[in-house]
């Protein structure tokens, strides 16, 4: 890239949860190809408000920053650049949660994330976002498609990779790591569990995650009256490579995903894994892995498959990790710079 020409990636989310992540790792990738490009991490009071109110204190911040090219990880910065007049704006739209999944977030959010939307892409921003099936439901909500990049995320192979795990038991673990959120659905991932779990007494489930349907799902696993089902709560990032190792199956039973970074570094461990067959998620998995339809009835299918099969979840693990290898954060990086390349070259 032109050195001439700065770039400010911005967010406010915290390095190492959910799309604080992705904007940590990436920058990290992006930084070794070019140097000059900033990082700009706006920290935004924490209450009931801060998403709604989050695109002000980012204008507020931004009005001391310069750059030539502006990259919002997220709806909220792109439209705190856009308060502040910064342009030329690119933003990471992740997905299409209020058009497509619209009972999984409450009305005020959704008509927040619709003004937001609207005004970004009325004001000519360019968008990068995660998955082809991302793309289509953007295209879907009249963006421009020649406004639209896909570039996938990566998996960071330092921090995810096979490792040996003590055994405690002969237990065979089916693992799921998630937010607890109504798109989720980890309650037909506990009904599919509770199918299985008559016929196969030496399966245990384990569910690492955090969100406001937790107490709800417990109640949902203790209706089942199926044993051996384990709440682990919130997986901080530094036990992740743990967690994944520590399950023999991974499976996400999600109705809808921007793109479904957890298959990637459960891949990336070498772990078999099955997912729904919607929404971006065949495009993570491909031919390496089950995909299933959304019933709980499906999904314990494609899990009986795998505790049948002590070879097929060895060889479909080491294709998941040879999948895996094909993303990695240094080719995003490389991607988002040649996005950035040709909206500096468009002004």
């Amino acid at each position: 890239m032109n050195t001439k020409m700065t770039v400010n990636l911005i967010s406010r989310f915290k390095p190492g949860v959910g799309i604080g992540s992705y904007s940590k790792y990436l920058y990290d990738a992006l930084v070794k190809i070019d140097e000059t490009i900033k990082f700009v991490n706006v920290d935004v009071p924490e209450h009931r408000s801060s998403e709604i109110l989050s695109p002000l204190w980012i204008a507020s911040h931004l009005r001391k920053a310069t750059a030539d090219l502006y990259h919002g990880d997220y709806l909220d910065s792109g439209l705190g650049a856009l308060i502040a007049c910064k342009k030329p704006i690119i933003v990471t739209i992740h997905d299409a949660i209020p058009y497509v999944y619209p009972k999984d977030r409450n009305p005020i959010w959704r008509m927040y994330h619709h003004i937001a939307f609207l005004a970004l892409r009325n004001n000519n921003a360019a968008i990068i976002t995660v998955s082809e099936a991302s793309k289509s439901d953007l295209i879907a909500c009249s963006i421009n498609p020649e406004k639209i990049h896909v570039v996938y995320n990566g998996v960071d192979h330092k921090k995810f990779f096979p490792k040996q795990i003590p055994k405690k038991s002969n237990k065979i673990i089916i693992g799921c790591l998630t937010k607890f959120a109504i798109r989720k659905r980890v309650d037909r991932l506990i009904d599919a569990y509770a199918l299985l779990k008559p016929d196969y007494p030496n399966i245990e489930l384990r569910i690492g995650g955090y969100g406001p349907l937790f107490s709800k799902l417990e109640h949902h696993a203790e209706s089942t009256k199926a044993a051996d089902i384990r709440f682990l709560g919130f997986v901080p990032e530094d036990a992740m490579n743990e967690f994944y190792n520590g399950v023999d199956i991974f499976v996400y039973p999600s109705d809808y995903e921007g793109f479904g970074l957890p298959l990637l570094e459960a891949m990336a461990c070498k772990k078999p894994v099955v997912g729904t067959n919607v929404s971006s998620i065949p495009e993570v998995i491909g031919d390496a892995g089950i995909l299933v339809d959304q019933t709980p009835e499906s999904l314990a299918g494609g899990i009986k498959l795998l505790l049948d099969d002590r070879d097929k979840r060895d060889q479909l693990g080491k294709q998941g990790y040879q999948r895996s290898l094909k993303f990695t954060w240094d080719e995003s990086a490389r991607k988002t710079i040649e996005i950035y390349q040709k909206v500096l070259n468009n002004i």
